[in-house]
């Protein structure tokens, strides 16, 4: 279901894809937005706490883009043979986000939850670009109603590895979301 529902918006047929045209056609011909646009839904599906990008070179060199709010993070990777490079943008003057004000974060506790998902590098988006030899793993988690999140990348997807990480990032008592990992 999750790569099938990847793959159908990558290919530019996703559920949301006629609403964005809608905004899209607004803005650029000076109109005002259709009303479905303008509700607390559609305003919470498209702010995104965490926006990411691939975006792939053999060339070693730091490519970032900014969050798409105050309160959000610009996540930018790019994998290398032996390596990932990563770029997490923020903005200081937001205290829940801002990267000068931040440690490690520990998340959850007794009456929290927190989603965790993993996911494989491996390929630019949209089907373009090089296959990466070594599949880069990506583990994390987000704590709901809260900024806060974390992401590691990891080599092993065994329960031995990933409990390390929940314990070193999650607080005990927390209740774990997860999609069968």
């Amino acid at each position: 279901m999750k790569i099938s529902f990847q793959t159908d918006c990558m290919n530019g047929s996703g559920m949301d894809r006629h609403l964005l045209a809608w905004n899209l056609l607004a803005a650029e011909n000076n109109l005002s937005k259709p009303s479905i646009l303008q509700t607390p839904a559609y305003e919470q599906m498209t702010h995104y706490q965490v926006s990411t990008s691939q975006v792939p070179t053999r060339h070693k060199i730091q490519l970032f883009f900014g969050p798409s709010a105050p309160d959000c993070y610009g996540v930018c990777y790019n994998p290398q043979e032996t390596e990932m490079h990563f770029a997490i943008t923020t903005f200081n003057s937001y205290a829940s986000t801002s990267s000068k004000r931040r440690n490690r974060p520990i998340l959850g506790g007794v009456g929290h939850v927190v989603e965790i998902d993993e996911t494989f590098v491996t390929r630019r988006r949209y089907n373009r670009g090089r296959w990466i030899r070594r599949h880069k793993r990506l583990f994390g988690g987000y704590e709901r109603g809260s900024d806060e999140s974390f992401q590691v990348l990891v080599r092993k997807r065994d329960a031995a590895t990933l409990l390390k990480l929940i314990v070193r990032y999650i607080r005990p008592g927390t209740a774990i979301v997860s999609d069968c990992w």
